[in-house]
């Protein structure tokens, strides 16, 4: 059972969906990530998904992660940012770009991109500056060495 004490604001949250969109992204990146949102308090987190960009109830099910960056981040800018983002659409056809097929909408996001986005505005570049944050997919977070895992699933069943 997840202890949602572990969690901290702006803890990277690492899910493993069984949809067809999900599997679709795992296979496309060989890995069991599908989503990803932040962590923010108060058993809410924010991000990108078919509803757009908004807050919403934190989930277990199908956490697969959580990730929190090893380098400092300024929430308040980061949150500052989400405010200015906060009801966007959901850039489903920006998923093409995640495919690399196309490129990012500028008034939508996907997940990922959001979630980069966020620890840009705070002053974390996790991917540097020449990686746009919408061909980030959700993967690329679990191998990335500027987090340090706090809870696996796989540790979980252990």
């Amino acid at each position: 059972m997840f202890d949602m004490s572990l969690l901290q604001y702006g803890d990277l949250l690492v899910y493993s969906g069984g949809n067809p969109l999900s599997w679709a992204i795992k296979v496309k990146t060989w890995s069991s990530a599908s989503h990803v949102e932040i962590y923010t308090a108060d058993n809410v987190s924010i991000g990108a998904n078919k509803g757009g960009l908004k807050g919403r109830r934190f989930e277990e099910k199908h956490l697969y992660a959580v990730l929190r960056p090893a380098q400092p981040v300024d929430l308040q800018k980061a949150y500052a940012y989400w405010k200015t983002v906060e009801g966007q659409g959901y850039d489903t056809f920006g998923l093409l770009a995640f495919f690399r097929l196309g490129s990012g909408a500028k008034n939508k996001q996907i997940c990922s991109e959001f979630c980069t986005n966020f620890y840009r505005a705070g002053g974390f570049d996790p991917f540097g500056p020449h990686c746009p944050s919408y061909n980030v997919s959700p993967s690329m977070f679990l191998t990335n060495n500027d987090f340090t895992w706090v809870w696996s699933k796989k540790e979980d069943k252990q």
